[in-house]
């Protein structure tokens, strides 16, 4: 039976080496791949292992992703990180010839690369405590690629796994901010939720102020975070300003040598503290028009394509949401100043009306309504109740109705001022109508209408005396 493994690797390592792949296939995650791994070197009596793994950037890096020691203390631990050239043996190593310590090393090492695609992408450094024979060299290289194997399947786990989450993430954070109503509110609740649920670095959200031909930083959470300090403008020309040339742009780009940008920028020893990798810059786009710009720092080297969409229509979202917000508020704005109009030409026609249907008392007991142009079902209710309002209020005993200024008295006119007349009788007033000219008498003769028991008088003066000398009670 042919060796999977090699004919060099002897033949009692090989079932390590066949369950070592059956166990890796089956890992989920890194730290699965991990404890495989460990278990498999403990086995072969070595006394510490590492795997390195190279992270690109504009300063390439290694990174301990794996770390085990029989002593129960590895050092450097999960997560250290050192210049890419403190470790030679990293780009000595190729996958056919791995870096082993001679017979005389007083401290041998080991170095089998981590390759995928013909690419290292790491290498597992083992510390064996003595000089490895052919066949263990042949056996741990096995090992090697199977760990590549497994931690490159884990990687593609965890990126599903990451995709989703970031998916389901800017989903709650989209409903979150769509039943916020203030603009200021829900800027601010975006940028807080991006850190919180996205886990990115930081979010910094800016606006474009069209008056003043700026771009005004709203907030910026997280690394830089704007707390506490003067917040940012930029005109909209100084283009040698990243978001400014994404404003500009319209369009999203991220740049992944981020840590170049920083350090021109002055910010270079917080991205390097913060393990800042790169960074995207979304234009807020709603309508056709470019209302600000998102950025976010993030620990990856590159976001993926597929993922810079899903921000990209995560950002038109939220952009989306401010602008039917601030619809929304002139909406509102207009409405309250068109009520404000409506109830101060409301005020307005009331004087109007008060005005043009003036009760004057001009004696004890006495009243003058003095009636000005036409009369109409609308404007005759507001005469009735100006009229008994002020027969009560003046406790009046005559009511003078003077229609000298009325142009034209018709069948409907005359019922109007009948049913007044009716109204304040009720009320215990007589009304008394003045000012009728020939032509009108003539009409409502014509016309048959009927005034009843109605008291007339030639005119104002008339009818002022036929009421005083009733009050005193001659004729």
């Amino acid at each position: 039976m042919q060796n999977p493994f090699g004919n060099d690797v002897p033949a009692n390592l090989n079932e390590r080496l066949l369950a070592l792949s059956q166990a890796i296939a089956g890992a989920p995650d890194e730290q699965a791949v991990a404890e495989c791994l460990v278990g498999t070197v403990a086995a072969a009596s070595v006394d510490s292992c590492h795997i390195w793994r190279l992270r690109k950037g504009v300063e390439p890096f290694l990174e301990v992703v794996i770390a085990w020691d029989r002593n129960g203390d590895p050092s450097p631990r999960v997560g250290a990180r050192v210049p890419r050239s403190s470790i030679s043996a990293f780009d000595a190593v190729t996958p056919q010839c791995p870096v082993v310590s001679p017979s005389d090393a007083p401290d041998p090492r080991g170095y089998f690369a981590l390759v995928e695609r013909g690419d290292v992408f790491g290498v597992l450094e083992l510390k064996p405590g003595r000089i490895l024979d052919p066949g263990e060299v042949q056996f741990f290289r096995a090992v090697a690629q199977i760990a590549a194997m497994g931690l490159r399947h884990a990687d593609s786990k965890t990126a599903l796994r990451n995709k989703l989450k970031q998916f389901k993430g800017l989903y709650d954070i989209a409903e979150i901010i769509g039943e916020i109503a203030d603009p200021k509110a829900i800027i601010e609740t975006a940028a807080s939720l991006l850190v919180a649920k996205i886990g990115f670095i930081n979010a910094f959200i800016a606006t474009v102020d069209e008056h003043a031909n700026v771009l005004r930083e709203q907030v910026t959470v997280g690394l830089g975070g704007s707390e506490g300090r003067e917040k940012y403008v930029f005109p909209l020309d100084a283009t040698e300003v990243t978001c400014v040339s994404a404003l500009r742009a319209g369009r999203p780009f991220q740049v992944e040598n981020i840590q170049q940008l920083a350090d021109a920028e002055g910010w270079g020893e917080t991205a390097r503290i913060a393990g800042m990798r790169s960074a995207g810059y979304m234009p807020l786009r709603a309508g056709g028009k470019v209302l600000g710009v998102l950025s976010y720092g993030s620990h990856e080297t590159r976001i993926a394509d597929d993922e810079l969409s899903l921000l990209g229509a995560f950002t038109n979202q939220l952009a989306s949401t401010l602008a039917r917000v601030e619809m929304n508020i002139e909406r509102d704005r207009q409405i309250a100043a068109l009520e404000h109009a409506n109830a101060n030409q409301a005020r307005l026609l009331e004087t109007v009306r008060e005005l043009s249907t003036p009760v004057i008392p001009v004696h004890d007991g006495v009243l003058v309504l003095p009636i000005v142009g036409m009369i109409d079902t609308g404007r005759s209710a507001q005469i009735m109740e100006s009229l008994l309002n002020a027969i009560q209020k003046e406790r009046a005993t005559f009511v003078i109705i003077d229609i000298t200024g009325v142009p034209t008295v018709d069948t409907g006119v005359a019922n109007h001022l009948i049913r007044s007349t009716r109204a304040a009788s009720l009320l215990g007033a007589t009304c008394v109508l003045v000012g009728v000219a020939p032509a009108v008498a003539q009409t409502l003769v014509l016309l048959g209408v009927d005034f009843g028991g109605l008291v007339t008088r030639s005119n104002l003066q008339a009818g002022i005396a036929y009421a005083l000398g009733s009050l005193s009670g001659g004729a």
